[in-house]
């Protein structure tokens, strides 16, 4: 094995490698008994550093391995995503409906325990959260017509039930969608990013203002990471902004994928570095 890296050499070729070494190492030191200042310093030092008998060996030999240098430390991939603009765009970018008051916007969003909640914004008016849940109801009034919210339950699939919107005075259904229809649109209005090889959408948005609903939105703001599986069925991490803006903070994605994660206190960017 000690010799393996000797190529071309057959097993009887072995012995005279290894006697080469002692031969050379008696021939100089007969030398240098017989006619001393005849061996140049060179023989000498390659005689002392095979092991001529009674001789020192130097203390540089043609034998020092080079010092070994430290690994060096990889550079961590950051990314800096720009997230102007990005703070509720989904709530005006998913879906909307247009009659005699105007454009009003409809969406969907989440809190910190992922309900789903219905976003709608009059024309001219606040946004108006809707828990999404069995019997969720509302009604307001903009521009002088009056709107009527229900839901068409599906006892098979929450996702299936239908969300309806319809005008109080005529009775006209104004805007219909599925939950899941209406999610699908949300996610095409977030911030496309890829993190570990896997594909995810960025979200900022407010909290509802409070468990009841119909509510208002809070001063509160969370940032999610949506994986789209394709399926359906999302993968969605959610955070407080509050606990991540003295960033940055260690995040756990899907499939174990590790990120730092620091976001700016005016949220305009977010470094993920892995």
């Amino acid at each position: 094995m000690g010799l393996s890296f000797l190529t071309g050499l057959g097993p009887t070729d072995y012995p005279a490698v290894m006697i080469a070494p002692l031969a050379l190492t008696a021939l100089l030191a007969a030398a240098a008994a017989a006619t001393p200042d005849a061996i140049a310093p060179e023989l000498t030092a390659w005689a002392q550093a095979l092991g001529a008998p009674g001789a020192e060996a130097p203390v540089k030999t043609a034998f020092a391995a080079p010092p070994s240098s430290p690994a060096p430390i990889p550079v961590p991939l950051i990314q800096t995503l720009n997230l102007s603009g990005l703070l509720d765009r989904h709530w005006t970018r998913a879906d909307s409906f247009t009659d005699a008051a105007g454009k009003t916007a409809v969406s969907a969003t989440l809190d910190l325990a992922q309900n789903g909640w219905l976003v709608v914004v009059p024309p001219g008016g606040s946004p108006r959260l809707v828990k999404m849940a069995s019997g969720m109801s509302d009604r307001w009034t903009a521009k002088g017509q009056t709107y009527q919210l229900g839901l068409q339950a599906n006892i098979f699939s929450q996702y299936d039930s239908v969300l309806t919107i319809s005008n109080a005075g005529t009775g006209a259904v104004v805007w219909q969608k599925s939950i899941a229809g209406l999610f699908a649109l949300v996610d095409k209005a977030g911030l496309p990013v890829v993190v570990g090889g896997l594909g995810y959408r960025v979200f900022l948005s407010h909290l509802p203002a409070g468990p009841s609903s119909p509510t208002t939105a809070s001063k509160s703001v969370a940032l999610a990471l949506v994986y789209d599986s394709g399926s359906g069925a999302d993968q969605i991490f959610m955070y407080s902004v509050d606990a991540l803006t003295p960033g940055p903070v260690y995040l756990r994605l899907l499939g174990g994928v590790s990120v730092y994660a620091r976001l700016s206190p005016d949220l305009s960017t977010l470094d993920l570095a892995r």
